[in-house]
């Protein structure tokens, strides 16, 4: 529930409690995760081989992949994963219904 709380998902009125999903959230925390991504790859490549192998090399490697698996984690926990969840419990999306050819037709025609 906290995550869906961070998350903005859970919309919480005096009146009533209702989960609320987006996909802009959905589509911005995937947008984080592959920007992330590619810094730490940038990063990776820049300290793998700038200079022959030592230890504090092997150190700033293990760093770096561990910085990218602790905020990707949180990115997922914040923005896809509650997405997700609230996708498999049926909860309708909180986008408009796009409209169709079909909702224009005249109610008297047959």
């Amino acid at each position: 529930m906290r995550g869906f709380r961070v998350s903005g998902t859970l919309k919480i009125t005096p009146e009533e409690v209702k989960l609320a999903p987006s996909r802009r959230a959905l589509v911005v925390g995937w947008a984080q995760v592959w920007m992330l991504s590619l810094y730490c790859v940038a990063m990776l490549y820049l300290v793998g081989y700038s200079l022959p192998p030592t230890p504090k090399q092997l150190q700033a490697l293990v760093l770096l992949c561990g910085f990218w698996l602790i905020i990707a984690w949180m990115l997922n926990k914040l923005y896809i994963a509650s997405w997700y969840i609230a996708k498999q419990a049926g909860v309708p999306s909180t986008q408009p219904a796009r409209c169709s050819p079909s909702s224009f037709r005249n109610p008297n025609t047959p």
